[in-house]
């Protein structure tokens, strides 16, 4: 079905089933996976109509159709309706679909209406909901309401802190120490403003301040000492939020600038101002950097002797921008601090070091290694030791180093990546041995190839037995194709759970609110033994709900062995939305299996989904990367923070995304991969600075740089990445070693490095 028919479809049955007619039949069941991932069953309802008048944009609709929901749903859906209707009119609101008076009817109605916190399934929603109707409805609201508003709404300042990111902390100390102000309680004013201040609304929380402090100083009660403190306290804003500030601005040259951050760091560690003029003077090094002779002569006597954390933030910058000499530089300036052996880490990440050089890093790092007992430091210096003589075909002494690293911490990812390539190089060493004709090898080498064996099979089997859907736990296995993964003939649990769903979560999920379903009956049904999470991973699958089905997948995986089995896998692997996956795949010349993949790791298949970092929607894109790919497609429909919660908008923006990501690095997956998750600049800059040119092969050997990628998010999330692509080709087609199940083979990217 293309796009235009699946818009047409879909603005058509939202027309008809808004004006109380025929619910979407089961012949447009596509239009049913686009709007909500959902099966619409029944009549319509109020319920129905407000979840699909928020799909259609609708907001003001969906909030009015929310308020008539709420007084006909049982009991226990009652909270995810109020959920839905202060939702609905925050974003009418937004959309100036509804003006500040009427929203303050909506307000009323949560104060009212607000689930209560205790037991709640879905509890930091509702307290990431009080947190922008507060915020909200004092910035819209008179400033004879803001008052009342601010005396009315539920959980006061300190009861809301662990759900404000700064940003918003700062906004709502603000408004909290302007209402306190206004009603003369000085004390509290101040001691909100400072809040304010430490967040990033220094100049107006600054005013307050100075403003409660004067009053206080001019109270008559107040006198003597009492005064002194007030207005010293007043002083003490001005010179330290101030002149402090000042003197970083001022600053003649970086040493001046380095020493007053330092200054300002000690009064105000979590100000945003801080954070901010740190990032001027990271600018300033931007600037710097690429002029060899500023570098040598004032970055290295300006920061000599800073802090590490400073120089990490610089050296940072530095591998972003593929910049050598100042990699090198910031990386020497940490291997002088107290840091030593993590600025050798970091020489040997920025230069194209020699073979010699490497092993003279290694050599130091093996002397000095007590130091550096199970810390990250350790575990990543035996990773890239192992490596090097991995290259230099020394597979014994590989072995031997990658099994240490897999001893560092047996439950952490290190443990993991020293099996599996422990388990390599003992392959390699083997296939050496192999070479050589049966009947002309001696009587040692027909024992060391026997215990070669033994050692390869021994780590073999723990990769795919505690490792099992694992990126390396699949590797693997494909080194026996032969073998199947699981018994052919399990097709059910040993053990059945009949799963009775009451028919208040029936109901949601029959009007297409599939999460709230799943997490009411989670929380109703928690005590249940792992076994009932097969019947519920079925259940959330059935309706829609892939997030808490994938989740339940994990737990039974991971809990009953005994249950593992080719349907069990595929109910942790869906492919919903399938129609519209596979269109906007074939427009963009994609593998399907590739854009599931990437779709499992980045939302869990949740339309809904919103990261800490603020990517929305079912492939997570971030809204400034929206807009320019909205401009291409000359798409102006909505703005695209309401659209990237659609499916069929989401899906064709992230497609055409990544299209261009593997285009700009001339297919190769895990590149285009770690530059969606990273950005393309990054990607390029590393891969310019240690001068990479991987290959575009699913031969182990040829993977190994996946490992060396710098940033510790983006190497696990490639990862997982080709984990559930492999899963994805083997449910579907089956692996085969030989093929090139990954990317295409021995193509190099020479013109990435230029």
């Amino acid at each position: 079905m293309i796009k235009r028919d699946l818009e047409l479809l879909f603005h058509f049955c939202t027309v008809v089933t808004l004006l109380g007619g025929l619910v979407c039949s089961t012949a447009t069941a596509d239009i049913k996976w686009a709007v909500s991932g959902a099966h619409w069953t029944g009549a319509v309802t109020p319920l129905s109509q407000a979840k699909m008048s928020e799909l259609a944009f609708q907001y003001q609709k969906c909030a009015e159709f929310s308020v008539r929901a709420h007084a006909v749903v049982p009991a226990a859906t009652k909270h995810w309706v109020a959920m839905a209707e202060i939702r609905c009119a925050l974003f009418a609101l937004e959309a100036k679909q509804i003006t500040a008076k009427q929203f303050q009817y909506y307000v009323n109605r949560w104060i009212q209406h607000r689930p209560p916190l205790p037991g709640q399934p879905l509890y930091d929603e509702v307290r990431n909901l009080d947190v922008n109707v507060q915020l909200t409805a004092i910035e819209n609201y008179p400033g004879s309401r803001r008052g009342a508003v601010y005396e009315e709404l539920l959980s006061g300042v300190v009861g809301l802190d662990a759900w404000m990111n700064s940003q918003k902390k700062a906004r709502y100390y603000f408004w909290a120490a302007s209402l306190s102000l206004a009603k003369g309680d000085h004390p509290a004013a101040k001691v909100l403003a400072e809040r304010s201040l430490s967040g990033g609304f220094s100049v107006e929380a600054a005013q307050v301040h100075s403003k409660s402090s004067e009053k206080l100083a001019q109270n008559p009660n107040c006198t003597g000492d009492c005064a002194a403190q007030a207005g010293e306290q007043r002083n003490h804003l001005i010179e330290e939020a101030g002149t402090l500030v000042d003197e970083v601005k001022k600053a003649k040259n970086i040493s001046e600038k380095v020493q007053a951050l330092e200054k300002l760091q000690d009064k105000y560690p979590q100000s945003q101002q801080l954070a901010k003029l740190w990032e001027n003077l990271k600018d300033g090094a931007k600037k710097e950097l690429g002029r060899e002779s500023s570098i040598s002569k004032t970055w290295k006597k300006a920061l000599q002797g800073a802090p590490a954390p400073v120089l990490l933030d610089l050296i940072d910058i530095a591998y972003y921008r593929g910049d050598q000499d100042g990699c090198a530089l910031f990386a020497e300036l940490i291997a002088d601090s107290a840091a030593e052996a993590l600025g050798e880490l970091w020489q040997l990440k920025c230069l194209n070091l020699s073979e010699d050089q490497q092993k003279e890093i290694y050599k130091k790092f093996v002397k000095k290694r007590s130091r550096w007992l199970g810390s990250p430091i350790e575990s990543e210096m035996l990773l890239l030791s192992g490596f090097s003589a991995l290259k230099d075909s020394n597979f014994d002494e590989a072995s031997s180093l990658f099994l240490e690293l897999s001893t560092v911490d047996q439950s952490s990812e290190w443990n993991l990546k020293g099996l599996y390539w422990a388990w390599y190089s003992f392959s390699e060493s083997l296939a050496v041995f192999a070479q050589k004709p049966e009947e002309k090898r001696s009587p040692s080498e027909v024992k060391s190839i026997a215990e070669l064996r033994e050692k390869i099979e021994q780590i073999r089997s723990v990769l795919i037995e505690e490792y099992p859907l694992t990126y390396y736990g699949i590797r693997a296995r494909m080194s026996r194709p032969e073998e199947p993964w699981f018994d052919k003939a399990k097709t059910l649990p040993s053990k059945q759970v009949v799963l009775k769903v009451p028919a208040d979560i029936e109901q949601l999920a029959k009007n297409g609110w599939p999460a709230e379903a799943a997490a009411s009956l989670r929380a109703q049904l928690a005590h249940l033994s792992p076994v009932a999470s097969i019947e519920r991973l079925n259940w959330f699958s059935k309706i829609g709900a892939y997030r808490p089905a994938i989740s339940e997948f994990t737990l039974v995986w991971d809990q009953l062995r005994s249950e593992r089995s080719e349907v069990l896998l595929k109910g942790g692997f869906p492919k919903p939305f399938k129609s519209i996956f596979e269109h906007f795949a074939k427009e963009n010349s994609l593998d399907n299996d590739l854009v599931f993949s990437l779709a499992r790791q980045e939302s869990a298949f949740d339309y809904s989904a919103v990261s800490i970092a603020g990517a929305l929607g079912l492939m997570q894109m971030m809204p400034a990367t929206a807009r320019d790919v909205a401009s291409q497609l000359r798409f102006r429909k909505y703005p695209v923070e309401m659209a990237l919660t659609k499916p069929w908008i989401n899906v064709q923006f992230c497609t055409r995304y990544l299209a261009q990501m593997l285009k700009m690095f001339d297919g190769h997956v895990p590149l285009a991969l770690a530059a969606y998750n990273a950005g393309p600049g990054r990607v390029r800059g590393w891969l310019k600075m240690r001068q990479l040119s991987p290959q575009k092969s699913s031969r182990i050997a040829d993977e190994m740089w996946i490992e060396e990628i710098p940033w510790t998010e983006t190497r696990n999330y490639v990862l997982s990445i080709l984990r559930n692509l492999l899963v994805y080709r083997y449910l579907g087609s089956g692996l085969d070693p030989d093929q090139p199940i990954l990317w295409e083979r021995n193509a190099k990217l020479a013109q990435l490095t230029q």
